[in-house]
């Protein structure tokens, strides 16, 4: 089956992606931020979603106990092979090899699990001081052969998952929203990130997705307005509205034929789009 028109790309992003998927190993990113209900999962699942119909060959990694991407993800993908561990029980066999669920020819996925809250303890029993933040990335080195892009879900806190998660990966994307809160978060959230890098001193940020925005509420408009003073060209062009379809994709499924699905796709395309154009600004494809 073709694609519909709106998953049409030029030949500009079009070669980013051979250029992404020529790379010797995965580009490894981290959708994260200290604020939970922004859209992290949502929209790690939606650049999923559009990423496999380009087959840019991806392994998700959901480090949050709650598995919130995990459940999402198998609403809109069947699941065509069993990953033969937990994430849990991989940490403690010390790989993920067989910790991974496929999803599609090119979507593959460490499930969340619920034993991961154990990691801290496990942490401390197993592995020395120095090495406490470096566990996932030491985890996904063999895997990243195997892929185009690896992309972490990691819980909104400072915990483990979330320094393990910014230290085995290149880039964060960090969703948010425009409200106070949200914004207050961003800016501890960027501080984190500058503290982590005595630990990953390559860790970059990608860029601030605004998510879920009304343009017609006075106090969102304030804010997104105070993303783009503070952070610059670090906020995305492309901001993501408040949509109902996307309520109703959370308990069916993602469609392409029903009312208003294309205007919501092709508001996260164009997220998608200018992801491609962030990624080919780094250097690093």
């Amino acid at each position: 089956m073709s694609k519909p028109v709106f998953w049409t790309l030029d030949k500009h992003y079009l070669a980013i992606i051979e250029k992404l998927k020529e790379r010797s190993s995965a580009l490894v990113l981290t959708v994260n931020n200290f604020k939970g209900g922004v859209g992290k999962s949502t929209l790690i699942v939606m650049l999923s979603y559009i990423m496999v119909k380009f087959k840019i060959k991806i392994l998700l990694i959901d480090s949050d106990p709650q598995r919130t991407l995990t459940k999402k993800l198998k609403k809109n993908f069947e699941v065509k092979k069993e990953a033969k561990y937990t994430f849990m029980e991989g940490i403690q066999r010390n790989t993920l090899a067989e910790s991974i669920t496929q999803l599609d020819d090119y979507l593959f996925i460490v499930e969340g699990d619920w034993e991961l809250s154990t990691l801290d303890r496990f942490i401390r029993l197993n592995l020395k001081i120095d090495a406490e933040y470096f566990l996932f990335k030491y985890l996904i080195e063999d895997l990243k052969k195997d892929y185009d892009m690896i992309i972490f879900d990691a819980v909104p806190t400072t915990t483990n998952f979330t320094h393990n998660s910014i230290v085995a990966s290149d880039l964060v994307i960090a969703p948010t929203q425009s409200e106070d809160e949200s914004y207050d978060n961003t800016i501890s959230y960027m501080s984190y990130l500058s503290s982590m890098k005595k630990f990953n001193p390559d860790i970059d940020i990608l860029g601030i997705v605004p998510y879920l925005s009304d343009l017609d509420n006075t106090t969102n408009v304030k804010y997104l307005k105070k993303y783009y003073e503070t952070f610059d060209n670090l906020t995305f062009q492309h901001i993501v509205k408040r949509s109902a379809r996307v309520m109703t994709w959370a308990t069916s499924g993602i469609t392409e034929t029903q009312g208003y699905d294309k205007q919501t796709l092709t508001m996260y395309f164009d997220v998608f789009k200018e992801t491609l154009d962030r990624l080919d600004d780094t250097k690093l494809i």
